[in-house]
């Protein structure tokens, strides 16, 4: 990161619930399994060029949190992912912790690189019971046992502290390339946004696009 200028490291978050899917036949391991692979296949197809992978790390039932680790540096990273998710019935949660691809403006008005590792994450929830059932609920629109988080820990919208012109410019070229990667997860998973939370001026970049 450089030196010379000053990052804030400010919390958002956006949460997802899926829908429309049978929760009897994702209760049947082999199908759930592939349900499972299908969505991380498509999380880590839809993050460039918004960020890449840092780790990847999967958590079971019976083997606690950290079940599985690999890192984004491994070549065969996501083949690994995968054989690794064809053998076990018991995953609870993936979490893609991910190297953000940002830009921010220097004196000379030219966008220049920065990568933040780990920068945010996404967080995939599978809920289930001692029996390796999904949890149900009465009111699942509230309590799914399926749902997905996205949690930034840099701010990179308006990068600077003081509010400067080279701040807007960085905000206005970071701002589409995350409102691309939501728009992307919206549109490639079965999901509906139930919460989302950060700085005040986030819902007015990513609107006024």
């Amino acid at each position: 990161m450089s030196q010379s200028k000053v990052w804030r490291y400010t919390e958002s978050s956006w949460i997802y619930r899926f829908i429309g899917y049978n929760i009897n036949l994702l209760n049947q391991p082999e199908n759930r399994r592939r349900w499972i692979i299908k969505v991380a296949l498509t999380i880590l197809d839809i993050l460039q060029p918004f960020a890449t992978i840092y780790e990847v790390e999967v958590g079971t039932l019976s083997d606690g949190e950290d079940a599985f680790v690999i890192s984004g540096s491994d070549e065969n990273y996501q083949e690994k992912l995968v054989r690794y998710l064809k053998n076990v019935d018991d995953v609870t949660e993936i979490n893609f912790l991910l190297t953000l691809h940002c830009y921010e403006v220097e004196k000379d008005q030219k966008p220049q690189e920065i990568l933040f590792q780990p920068g945010g994450a996404l967080y995939l929830f599978i809920e289930l019971d001692e029996t390796r059932r999904l949890k149900s609920s009465s009111d699942q629109s509230v309590n799914d046992p399926l749902w997905l988080s996205l949690n930034l820990d840099t701010d990179i919208y308006a990068p600077l502290i003081e509010k400067t012109n080279r701040s807007k410019k960085t905000a206005q070229i970071n701002s589409p390339i995350l409102k691309g990667f939501l728009e992307r997860l919206e549109k490639r998973l079965p999901l509906e946004k139930i919460h989302m939370s950060g700085p005040w001026y986030l819902k007015e970049y990513l609107e006024g696009l």
